[in-house]
């Protein structure tokens, strides 16, 4: 966020600051994203990743300290079975997704491994 610094500290020069300062659209994707963010475990670091099978670009939030340990235990645990640990990592990014309808499962291969690599 950019705002312009005044060395007066009146009020109508403060209120005329506050509204010619700028927010790059670069620092926030979208504000309902934002929001939803927030909502979900408090993450303010939203990603997105356009789906071709979608046709959209979907937003999802960080993974949080617990599923990352959860996720590691399942690895660990598993790690001669690829497909309890690809089934894990579908979930944690179905679990991520800031869009309520967004199933990992009605993809195809192709964008779940692309989604795969782009958030981990």
């Amino acid at each position: 966020m950019k705002v312009k610094k005044m060395k007066n500290t009146n009020d109508k020069e403060a209120a005329v600051s506050a509204e010619e300062s700028t927010v790059s659209t670069h620092d926030v994707l979208s504000k309902d994203d934002l929001l939803k963010a927030l909502d979900s475990d408090f993450a303010t670091n939203v990603s997105k990743v356009y789906v071709n099978s979608l046709k959209r670009e979907v937003s999802f939030r960080e993974i949080n300290v617990q599923e990352q340990k959860n996720l590691s235990r399942i690895l660990v645990a598993n790690e001669n079975r690829k497909d309890v640990v690809y089934d894990a990592q579908c979930a944690m990014i179905n679990k991520t997704a800031l869009d309520d309808e967004f199933d990992i499962y009605k993809l195809t291969e192709f964008d779940r491994i692309k989604l795969l690599m782009a958030l981990y």
